[in-house]
């Protein structure tokens, strides 16, 4: 079973060369091919073998394509068309390939007919040899050759087996390729899986992103909504603190009106009551002292007044200091009434806010 694993990954290792220079129909067959459309690409080949039947890439394609298919034996046949028409490279992989049609063949006909498979084991031998002669280089060549020596030293076994001995191998082979497609299908499933899980992810990233959008929006909205609440909010207190400054200003500003108003008629009052007490005065001094204020209602600089003086002799102690007594009471009603008058004529100093 190793061995034949082995030989599968080899015998699957040839690639499809690349030619810039082909038709439409040989391009799209091309795609297919890459696709694994290997009936529809086959198609394609013969569409355009059909316009240009020597077109070697065309040939070479279809015998690939054919190969792909299961059709050995065409395959091998339209191999061997590219080989003679081809040069260097693609008639090295033209006959290696060919060969590898040849070893698929005998592989298929080892349980029913061992003599004819031997026989084509011993062909593809020539066939990987060419190849060699070819490409000297060419390992996969060299690797095949030896897998097919080896191919018919265990038919040479297997011909003189007791039939036990070859139903256990036919067993084994048929188990093997059981396995193979068991595990064939079950990467098939696991990648269907796969693809399943991603497009569930695909649709759920997206739906999470649609709902993450969505919250977005509505967070925005409402954010939105706030600011604009809470401006307004803001506006009025505003309007509230303006109006309630106002109306403190209003009262303070009623409040010093009303002091200035009680200020002004305490100073009358007082004044009122200097004046009526210096008319006392007057009378008690019987009227003198009022004839002795110059123009601006202050008593001269020096000198003494006339009537400080008496006829035939001085005043007396008591009366001079009366006198002086009388007059500085007047000097000080004087200066009130001063006061008072330029006062009067000040402007109201309000309260500075």
């Amino acid at each position: 079973m190793l061995i034949a694993t082995i030989m599968t990954i080899l015998l699957l290792g040839f690639s499809l060369p690349a030619y810039a220079s082909v038709s439409g129909k040989v391009k799209q067959g091309d795609r297919l091919y890459k696709e694994e459309k290997y009936e529809e690409a086959l198609e394609k080949y013969e569409e355009a073998l059909k316009v240009e039947p020597d077109l070697v890439p065309a040939q070479y394609n279809r015998a690939s394509a054919l190969y792909r298919s299961g059709k050995y034996d065409k395959a091998f046949d339209s191999f061997l068309a590219s080989f003679s028409e081809g040069e260097n490279l693609l008639a090295s992989r033209s006959i290696y390939n060919a060969g590898n049609s040849k070893y698929r063949r005998a592989e298929a006909m080892e349980a029913s007919d061992p003599q004819n498979a031997m026989s084509e084991y011993k062909d593809t031998l020539e066939f990987y040899r060419k190849s060699i002669e070819l490409s000297p280089e060419d390992e996969d060549a060299r690797v095949n050759y030896e897998y097919a020596l080896k191919k018919i030293k265990e038919l040479e076994e297997k011909i003189d087996m007791p039939q036990d001995q070859k139903n256990q191998d036919q067993q084994d082979k048929q188990d093997q390729k059981n396995q193979d497609e068991q595990d064939k299908q079950d990467q098939k499933n696991q990648d269907e899986q796969d693809k399943q899980d991603q497009k569930n992810q695909d649709e759920q990233d997206k739906q999470d992103q649609k709902n993450q959008d969505q919250q977005d929006k509505q967070d925005q909205k409402n954010q939105d909504q706030q600011d604009k609440q809470d401006q307004k909010n803001q506006d009025q207190q505003d309007k509230q603190d303006q109006k309630n400054q106002d109306q403190q200003d209003k009262q303070d500003q009623k409040n010093q009106d009303q002091q200035d108003k009680q200020d002004q008629k305490n100073q009358d009052e007082q004044d009122k009551q200097d004046q009526k007490n210096q008319d006392k005065q007057n009378q008690s001094q019987g009227g003198k002292g009022q004839e002795d204020r110059d123009e601006d209602g202050e008593f001269p600089k020096s000198g003494k007044p006339d009537t400080m003086e008496q006829p035939g002799g001085e005043i007396t102690p008591e009366e001079a200091e009366m006198l002086l007594r009388g007059q500085e009471e007047e000097e000080a009603d004087m200066r009130a009434e001063m006061r008072k008058k330029r006062s009067a004529g000040r402007p109201k100093v309000l309260k500075n806010w």
